[in-house]
């Protein structure tokens, strides 16, 4: 059983924010709900089991796509939190006199974890959220394409469906780039060193912002703020048992554009 509570804010009190008060908070949030959504979408991506060799190549690969969008998420989260609050009057008031020791801690974390690391702003800046430059991508072929393991990978996964095609060759060699921006020679070692900078980090985020938020409903509308359940969730899944799948059918072709891609959520699926 989940509870869901829920919390409302009065707008004339949200007005009574400084600018950067307000904005903090609204981007806190918009961060964290980034990071719960792709990691959840992470852990349902790697659920998916299959005895097909081409289905694990590509859902493997799916998964990895959103590792990298959630580095990149986690990326800007600091990003967030180093030029919007840190070094600024904000940042000095709550860092004085407001913050727990948890917030603080979190802080800490993040400042020592960019500070002597790049692994997580590599990957942003050249694989997440941007395109690497040509040199780049041609030092990720040379490496790619002189690895003996992946001689019989150099394919494209096609369908009719074009949410179904799958260009395979393009992930691996940006695969082995990301083995330059993570500092690694071997897939596993650049992989565990990976999820555990974005495990550090997206916690120590989500941390920061839940005491920041703390600190603000203190400052601003305690002590009569109100959580009251507005539901209880009784038939939710469990999270490992939920997988998601490359591979999807549509109901039928009318949900399809001319490209081959599914129609958006609530358009005229006949038209």
């Amino acid at each position: 059983m989940i509870d869901i509570y829920r919390i409302r804010f009065p707008k004339e009190r949200l007005r009574e924010m400084t600018t950067e008060e307000r904005s903090l908070f609204f981007l806190l949030g918009y961060a964290a709900n980034q990071i719960a959504i792709f990691k959840k979408l992470t852990v349902f991506a790697t659920n998916v089991t299959t005895g097909s060799d081409v289905r694990a190549t590509v859902e493997g690969a799916q998964s990895q796509i959103l590792v990298r969008h959630l580095v990149g998420v986690v990326a800007e989260g600091w990003e967030l939190i180093d030029k919007r609050f840190l070094n600024k009057p904000i940042g000095k008031e709550y860092r004085a006199s407001r913050l727990g020791p948890i917030g603080l801690a979190a802080i800490a974390t993040l400042q020592k974890q960019f500070g002597s690391s790049n692994i997580l702003n590599n990957v942003r800046n050249q694989y997440a959220f941007h395109h690497p430059y040509n040199s780049e991508i041609d030092t990720a072929f040379a490496t790619a394409s002189a690895n003996p393991e992946f001689d019989n990978e150099w394919n494209w996964y096609l369908a009719k469906e074009n949410i179904n095609c799958f260009y395979f060759i393009s992930d691996m060699v940006v695969v082995h780039g990301l083995l330059k921006a993570i500092g690694e020679n071997d897939f596993v070692e650049a992989q565990k060193k990976m999820h555990q900078q974005l495990s550090l980090a997206s916690d120590a985020i989500i941390k920061f912002a839940q005491a920041f938020f703390d600190a603000l409903l203190a400052k601003y509308f305690s002590p009569e703020i109100i959580a009251e359940v507005v539901e209880k969730v009784s038939d939710a899944p469990v999270a490992f048992d939920v997988a998601l799948p490359f591979y999807v059918e549509p109901p039928d072709e009318s949900f399809l554009t001319p490209e081959g891609t599914l129609k958006p959520p609530g358009s005229d699926v006949s038209g």
